[in-house]
């Protein structure tokens, strides 16, 4: 029974071996079994029990009925493959991410105007205006920065348009580095470091009075900072000052090691009680007496009013009534 192109064939012919007088032979009969066991051995067989040693034409027919894979060189099911793509994958025509995406340094193009607070932004919408619009607090007027500093809005040269979005107005003007804007007023923000800002602010907005230069805006009065008790001026007592209260107690100035005032700080001293002493830590403290001076601490009358100023990194200066 050879097998030629899937159709099987008789080796031998019982009935024509008898019309020609031929006997039963073992090896005619071997050559037929024979025949048959090697047609059997170039078939699948359904227990699976043997491969097929070479690629299978199907004909355009389908194979049924087969199970999902569980392994990588498994065949799929449409149900599998849809499942697996669905659950997977994201379609081209929208869906929900169940997971981050690390873009490396590929980037995400043709991305469409943000038209929600957890849309992306794309460079358009991104590049300073949106921002401006969404998260400053209301600026509005005569603000003077340099160009630098405005440049830092978005990370590149400043243009006109960018800077009127600071209040909603056009008008820009300005010399050299400095660009300012018109009709001063500036609300509910805190303004600290050295900025040069012109106009005045309002709505609870604070003025950093830090000292990190003598040179920033301070207070357009003296205010108090009252003690009872011996006490060690601080930072923050620049620019004020300082009632004592109680009898003989001491106000001492730190050592620059320790509180670093800038150079130019002034403090005043009211001495409402008898016998104050004014003491340096480890510094200079000067007493100038109109052509004259002297050194080292100094007790302040009651009633009397005087006032310290720092001349360099270690030496203060002390002047006025009631010192001995």
């Amino acid at each position: 029974m050879p097998d030629i192109g899937g159709t099987y064939s008789r080796v031998h012919n019982w009935a024509n071996d008898e019309a020609s007088s031929i006997g039963i032979e073992s090896t005619r009969m071997d050559e037929e079994d024979d025949s048959i066991a090697t047609a059997l051995n170039n078939r699948l067989m359904i227990d699976g029990n043997n491969s097929p040693g070479a690629n299978i034409d199907w004909g355009g027919f389908k194979i049924t009925n087969l199970a999902d894979p569980t392994g990588a060189q498994h065949a799929a099911t449409q149900n599998y493959v849809q499942n697996y793509v669905s659950t997977t994958y994201l379609a081209k025509a929208g869906g929900t991410m169940s997971g981050a995406i690390a873009m490396g340094t590929s980037k995400i193009t043709g991305l469409g105007d943000a038209a929600a607070d957890a849309d992306a932004l794309n460079r358009q919408t991104g590049d300073g205006r949106y921002m401006l619009q969404t998260t400053f607090p209301n600026i509005t007027g005569n603000v003077t920065a340099t160009q630098a500093e405005i440049n830092k809005l978005d990370g590149a040269t400043v243009t006109t348009a960018e800077l009127n979005y600071l209040d909603g107005a056009t008008g820009v003007s300005g010399t050299g580095n400095t660009v300012r804007n018109t009709s001063p007023s500036i609300s509910g923000i805190s303004l600290s470091g050295t900025s040069d800002i012109d106009g005045t602010i309002t709505g609870g907005a604070t003025l950093n009075t830090n000292n990190a230069s003598v040179a920033e805006p301070g207070y357009r009065g003296t205010p108090f900072n009252s003690q009872s008790d011996n006490y060690t001026f601080v930072l923050s007592d620049a620019g004020k000052m300082i009632p004592q209260t109680g009898a003989s107690k001491t106000l001492t100035i730190p050592a620059n090691a320790s509180v670093a005032f800038p150079i130019g700080t002034i403090i005043q001293i009211y001495a409402t009680a008898p016998s104050c002493t004014l003491a340096i830590t480890s510094d200079t403290l000067v007493w100038v007496q109109g052509g004259a001076y002297s050194t080292g601490s100094r007790t302040i009358a009651q009633h009397s009013v005087v006032t310290i100023q720092k001349y360099n990194a270690t030496q203060w200066i002390l002047y006025g009534q009631g010192i001995s």
